[in-house]
């Protein structure tokens, strides 16, 4: 998982509390597995 501090230096946006970075974070992390779940259906 992506640190908070490399999540911030991605996102570069200084606006952002640490909370919202968190969610962020998650929230593509959560997208990722979505995602990589679909291909590994597709693929069979």
């Amino acid at each position: 998982m992506l640190s908070l501090e490399r999540t911030k230096e991605l996102l570069d946006d200084d606006s952002l509390s640490d909370k919202e970075v968190e969610e962020i974070r998650d929230a593509f992390r959560k997208l990722a597995e979505i995602v990589f779940e679909k291909w590994k259906l597709e693929k069979k």
